[in-house]
C-alpha cells in the first residue's frame, strides 16, 4: 500500500538527512551496499527519488564564454565537490571559473542530478547526472538579447553564471558608406554598420537598425551576418545622413554626399546681329563648377573647343547667312554628367551701296568710288572691284582688290559701264554692290 503525502514527505526529510551520511559511509565501507543499506533507503523513500547533493555540497560553474550570439548555443559545465570551496567565494560563476575537480574536497556521487534554469533561452538538458562531480549542458539562446542568469541547484547547494546575449555585447559600431559621394543625379550607396564586442571581435546576429534622414533604404532592420556586419542600400537624390543603433548603443551616423548640380548658363546679343556683324556670347559657370569637353557650337555648323572651364568665358562668332541661329554650350561635370545650356540670335541679312563721285564727262573721266555697308557694324577684310572697263590698262586696271572702301577709275572712252564690288567679310560672308555709270 503506497504511503500517503504526508507520510512521504517525512519520509523524505529523513532521506535528504541520511544522504549526506551515506555518501560518506560509502566511500569509507563500499561493501556496505551489499548488507543491504540502500535497500533501506528505499524503504524509506517514496518511489524512486532522485540522487541529489548532500549537505555542504559546493557546484562551481563555469562557462565557456562570457558573451553569447542570438540563435546560438553556450556550453556549461558545473563541478560538484562535497565539503569543497566555492570558487572566488562568492557562488557566482564566470568564464574563468575553473572546473577542475581537484583541491579540497571530493566529488560528488556520480549521478547526483543537477538541475538548471534561465532567465534568457533555455538550458538543454534542464537536468543532468553527475560524472566524476561533472556535468555539461548547453544554454540555447533565441533572438531575444539580454543578460542570461544561470543557475544549477542540487539538493541545498546552488550556483549562478551570467552571460550577455546578443545586442548586450555590442561595445561599437561603426558605420561606413560606399560610394560616400554620389552624382548630382543622385543614386545608391551600400551603408554597411560593424557592431564589435569589447574584445574587438564582430558579434553575429545583432539586429541593427538604420535611418536616413534622405532617401530611401532597402532595409531599416538587418541582422550582423559574419564579421558583425549588416548592410543596406542607401538611394537619394539628395545628401543623406545614415543613421545605424545596434542594441543600447548611441547611433552612429554617415555622411552620405550628393555633387553640386553644375550651374551653366549661355548669353547672347541682345538684338539682331547683321552677317558679317561681331555676334558676343559669354558662357557662365557656377561658382565652384568645373566642366570638362566644353563645346560651343553657334548652330550654323560652326563650332569651338572650350576645354575645361571653372570661370566664364566670352566668344565672338561671325555669320554668313540670315536667320534664326540656335547657339549651345555643353560640357561634362565632374561626374561625368551632360550639361548644357543655349541661346538664340537673329541674324539678318547686309546690304551695301555703291556711290561715285567726280565728272562724267568729257572723256577721260576719273571717278572715286565708295561703298558703304548696312548696317555699318560689319566687319570687311577686304574689296573686290571690277568695272567692266575693256580699254583699261596696268596702270589702270579694270580689277583690284583693295582693303579700304574707296577706289579710283579713269575711263578713256565714252561708254555705259556695270561697277561691281564685292565685300569680303569677317567669317567668310560677303555682299555685292553695284553701280551703273555713263561716260561722255
Amino acid at each position: 500500500m503506497n504511503p500517503d503525502a504526508s507520510d512521504c514527505e517525512d519520509r523524505m526529510n529523513v532521506l535528504s538527512s541520511v544522504t549526506s551520511r551515506m555518501h560518506r559511509l560509502l566511500r569509507a565501507f563500499p561493501l556496505l551496499t551489499a548488507l543491504g543499506l540502500f535497500a533501506t533507503l528505499g524503504a524509506i523513500s517514496c518511489g524512486k527519488l532522485p540522487l541529489l547533493a548532500p549537505t555542504g555540497t559546493v557546484i562551481n560553474l563555469t562557462v565557456t564564454s562570457d558573451a553569447a550570439a542570438l540563435n546560438s548555443s553556450v556550453d556549461i559545465i558545473a563541478v560538484l565537490i562535497e565539503n569543497g570551496q566555492q570558487s572566488g567565494g562568492t557562488g557566482t560563476g564566470t568564464a574563468a571559473t575553473s572546473s577542475s575537480t581537484t583541491g579540497a574536497g571530493t566529488p560528488v556521487q556520480n549521478g547526483t542530478v543537477v538541475s538548471f534554469t534561465t532567465s534568457l533561452g533555455t538550458i538543454e538538458p534542464a537536468e543532468a547526472k553527475t560524472e566524476n562531480g561533472k556535468v555539461a549542458v548547453k544554454l540555447k539562446t533565441n533572438g531575444e538579447s539580454g543578460t542570461a542568469t544561470i543557475t544549477a541547484y542540487s539538493g541545498g547547494a546552488k550556483s549562478t553564471a551570467q552571460i550577455k546575449v546578443g545586442a548586450t555585447n555590442a561595445k561599437t559600431i561603426a558605420v561606413t558608406a560606399t560610394p560616400q559621394n554620389l552624382p548630382a543625379t543622385g543614386g545608391t550607396s551600400i551603408v554597411t554598420a560593424k557592431v564589435d564586442d569589447s574584445s574587438g571581435n564582430g558579434i553575429v546576429g545583432i539586429p541593427v537598425l538604420f535611418s536616413t534622414t534622405k532617401g530611401t533604404l532597402s532595409s531599416a532592420s538587418v541582422l550582423t551576418g559574419a564579421g558583425g556586419t549588416a548592410s543596406t542600400t542607401l538611394t537619394t537624390t539628395a545628401a543623406a545622413d545614415v543613421t545605424a543603433t545596434a542594441g543600447s548603443l548611441a547611433g552612429v551616423k554617415v555622411s552620405v554626399g550628393v555633387s553640386t548640380r553644375a550651374s551653366l548658363s549661355l548669353t547672347g546679343p541682345t538684338g539682331s546681329v547683321s552677317v558679317g556683324s561681331p555676334a558676343s556670347f559669354t558662357v557662365t559657370v557656377g561658382a565652384g563648377t568645373t566642366l570638362s569637353n566644353t563645346t560651343l557650337n553657334y548652330g550654323d555648323g560652326e563650332a569651338i573647343t572650350l576645354g575645361t572651364l571653372s570661370a566664364n568665358q566670352s566668344a565672338i562668332h561671325f555669320y554668313r547667312s540670315a536667320g534664326i541661329k540656335t547657339v549651345t554650350v555643353s560640357g561634362k561635370d565632374p561626374d561625368s554628367v551632360d550639361v548644357s545650356a543655349s541661346a538664340q540670335v537673329a541674324i539678318t541679312s547686309l546690304s551695301a551701296t555703291l556711290a561715285a563721285t567726280g565728272t562724267q564727262t568729257p572723256v577721260p573721266a576719273t571717278l572715286l568710288f565708295t561703298v558703304t555697308p548696312s548696317p555699318n557694324t560689319a566687319s570687311v577684310l577686304s574689296y573686290d572691284w571690277s568695272f567692266n572697263d575693256p580699254h583699261s590698262s596696268t596702270a589702270n586696271p579694270n580689277t583690284k582688290t583693295t582693303f579700304g572702301p574707296s577706289f579710283t577709275h579713269i575711263f578713256t572712252v565714252a561708254d555705259t559701264y556695270i561697277v561691281t564690288v564685292t565685300l569680303n567679310l569677317q567669317g567668310g560672308g560677303t555682299v555685292d554692290a553695284t553701280l551703273v555709270v555713263k561716260i561722255g
